[in-house]
């Protein structure tokens, strides 16, 4: 292992350079890419836990697949349904108010 401080490496010095031709505090990006590569680790690993619960469970990414598609026609319909709902009520609505008006005419010309 090396044990030369990194500003002293030839790798950080290019880096220094090129992050000061962008304007970038050398120091903040290094840093925020390393937070990155962090994530990107714990994301990995994630997968991998949810893959091997996923063995675990029987199913197959077929399996997986068909009911993410059955959610999603479900959730599809139970829209359809709600907007057909407030239709009739709009239309319903919409035939109440058109009686009042033409009521207001009515007395208006008696």
């Amino acid at each position: 292992m090396n044990t030369n401080p990194i500003n002293e490496s030839p790798v950080w010095k290019q880096f220094e350079t090129e992050a000061k031709k962008r304007r970038c505090n050398p120091v903040s990006l290094a840093l925020d890419l390393l937070k990155e590569q962090i994530e990107i680790w714990e994301d990995e690993a994630l997968d991998r836990e949810i893959s091997r619960d996923a063995q675990k469970s029987g199913y197959t990414e077929e399996d997986a697949v068909e009911l993410v598609r059955q959610y999603r026609r479900e959730k599809c319909e139970s829209m359809v349904g709600s907007i057909n709902i407030i239709d009739k009520d709009l239309e319903s609505g919409s035939r109440e108010i058109a009686d009042l008006f033409n009521k207001s005419l009515n007395r208006k010309l008696l």
